[in-house]
């Protein structure tokens, strides 16, 4: 398909403080180092896309806030279609306030905003099946209807739109129904590994969880581990690819940005090894950075992680020498 790739849900503005440690701890006053104020939430994926060279679409609620016509003016300036972000009257945009210590680990505080309509509009089921893609993470569940985003995924299957799922760490909130609904519908399912053991309760090495999680209906399962790289798992090939060596300074945004080159990667046709060696390029220059939104990588920053690797692959001969990916 043509169409642009559709991210479904999960617009909020991130409030980025970096501090001296982790925990924080009642009486222990700290000092912020540094203070990033940028879209966040599936808005990352939006921006990495578009930096790609991808076309992008958002479709969601927005606040009628101050907070939500900059998190749409911001979305425009990287040229991201927002023509289906409803602002909805008196409601504030979701926001997230996010911690990070010093080695770069951090903690979510999420105020859930704008909730949206509790069915898709028409506006939004003809984007979703005129889109090349779909992008759905596991925060909308909580954030928008579950019954609204399960539609969307059934919209998607039904159109023959290749649905990217990231559930993150909200599963175990999931229902089980809904769970197995969008899995049913998913082409490509994106988790860390740690939350891939928690979703099904089994302690396998990751070539294990990505098998057990293909059974439940994804075509790929990329398995996220770190600065371990990642796996990519099908019904008839696994392709690993380890991590690149780079300074961490903030993971936020770095599972975002790795699932925006996954979806550029498939929709190119790379195969697997390629799409591991591009996603884990993607993660590392994502980590380099304090926060994601407006600061997650452009494709010049992802193209010299793999230059300085050397990284010789024929499907990313392309992208390495073509500013146009």
């Amino acid at each position: 398909m043509s169409g642009p790739v559709v991210v479904f849900g999960d617009l909020v503005v991130d409030h980025i403080l970096q501090i001296e440690r982790l925990p924080v701890e009642a009486g222990q006053h700290q000092t912020i180092r540094q203070m990033e104020i940028s879209p966040g939430g599936a808005a990352n994926v939006l921006i990495a896309g578009a930096r790609l060279g991808l076309a992008m679409q958002a479709v969601g609620p927005v606040g009628d806030d101050d907070a939500g016509k900059q998190l749409m003016a911001a979305l425009r300036s990287e040229g991201v279609n927002v023509e289906h972000v409803i602002p909805q009257a008196g409601e504030r945009t979701s926001t997230v306030v996010t911690l990070v210590g010093q080695a770069g680990q951090h903690v979510f505080l999420g105020y859930r905003g704008a909730r949206g309509p509790e069915k898709l509009t028409p506006g939004w089921e003809e984007a979703i099946r005129q889109g090349a893609a779909l992008f759905l993470d596991g925060w909308t569940y909580r954030a928008m209807p579950p019954s609204v985003t399960l539609e969307a995924a059934r919209t998607a299957f039904e159109a023959g739109v290749p649905l990217f799922f990231d559930p993150g760490p909200e599963f175990p909130c999931f229902a089980p129904e809904w769970l197995d609904g969008v899995l049913a519908c998913t082409a490509v399912l994106l988790l860390t590994e740690e939350e891939a053991r928690g979703m099904l309760s089994e302690a396998l090495p990751a070539e294990g969880l990505a098998a057990r999680l293909l059974a439940r209906g994804p075509r790929l399962v990329v398995i996220k581990r770190g600065a371990g790289g990642c796996l990519i798992g099908s019904a008839d090939r696994t392709a690993t690819h380890p991590g690149f060596p780079v300074e961490v300074r903030d993971a936020t945004g770095a599972g975002d940005t790795l699932a925006a080159a996954v979806m550029f990667a498939c929709l190119r046709g790379y195969d697997p090894e390629a799409m591991c060696v591009l996603a884990n390029a993607a993660g590392a220059a994502a980590v380099r950075k304090l926060g994601a939104g407006l600061n997650v990588p452009h494709a010049d920053e992802i193209r010299a992680i793999l230059r300085q690797a050397g990284v010789q692959n024929p499907h990313l001969r392309a992208f390495l020498e073509s500013g146009a990916g």
